[in-house]
């Protein structure tokens, strides 16, 4: 499971005993830049001179498994393997799925389904309000503050907010801005001529949309028709009383519905 901009994998420790219950192995990462990814103590990289690109999050993926396969996984023919993430971590499910479909992995680990949370949809052109500020790097500091800001609130209760808080202030402005620059520019605005979408994962896919998100949820639900179709097997399910922090304002609510996903997709 993926955090989104700004997060850490603590956001997800009120879901994870839910699927830890129900037998599942969960695996979370901090991205890079976020988190301990940026504590190490023989880090030799300027934290004020990083570059963040979405390739580097998904080869880092990559290696992860790999090592993960080696180490506990010794003698086992095959792992079927799902991914969530909210937000950005969303995105980068997308994306991985994407890349799979291309590229098939040869070590024995099948991604077979993917639970996008209140995510943008990668290359999907629709009005998109505040975002070209960021693609343009014409941000300034002061916008950069109130995207900060605008995340914390973005939560719905005091839990997700001191979560998100906490979180937040790991993260260098350097490091955050660079991330908000490599959202924008996998989320553009109409062009013209208009490019239509096409479904890049034929994976099950189930879309967790807050309730109260007014930002993704028109987008995921779009992406819920497009599934329909192009013939992507897609359910979607609203979380109730939740804003974009689906995962830390409603986290035993969305552990649920990614625990009974689970048990539907995964095969003995």
């Amino acid at each position: 499971m993926v955090h989104g901009a700004g997060g850490d994998l603590h956001h997800y420790e009120t879901i994870t005993p839910t699927l830890v219950e129900q037998g599942y192995r969960v695996l979370l990462i901090d991205v890079r830049y976020h988190g301990l990814s940026q504590l190490k103590e023989d880090d030799t990289v300027d934290p004020e001179k990083t570059t963040w690109t979405f390739d580097d999050v998904l080869q880092d993926i990559d290696t992860m498994l790999t090592d993960i396969k080696e180490k506990h996984y010794q003698g086992v023919g095959h792992i079927q393997l799902l991914m969530a993430g909210l937000s950005m971590g969303g995105m980068i499910t997308l994306l991985y799925a994407e890349k799979k479909n291309l590229c098939k992995r040869e070590d024995g680990i099948h991604l077979v389904g993917i639970i996008p949370i209140a995510s943008g949809i990668p290359h999907l052109e629709i009005p998109r309000l505040g975002w070209d500020l960021y693609a343009e790097r014409r941000a300034t500091s002061e916008d950069l503050a109130w995207t900060r800001a605008a995340i914390i609130q973005s939560s719905t209760t005091p839990y997700g907010q001191d979560q998100t808080r906490r979180a937040m202030e790991l993260i260098s402005n350097h490091a955050l801005y660079e991330c908000l620059v490599a959202i924008a520019t996998i989320l553009p605005n109409p062009s013209n001529p208009f490019v239509s979408y096409t479904v890049k994962s034929k994976l099950p896919t189930l879309l967790l949309i807050p309730e109260n998100d007014i930002l993704t949820k028109p987008e995921m639900e779009l992406l819920y028709q497009l599934c329909l179709e192009q013939g992507v097997e897609a359910e979607r399910i609203y979380i109730q009383n939740s804003g974009h922090m689906a995962i830390l304002d409603q986290g035993e609510q969305v552990g649920r519905h990614i625990s009974a996903f689970c048990r539907r997709i995964i095969h003995d």
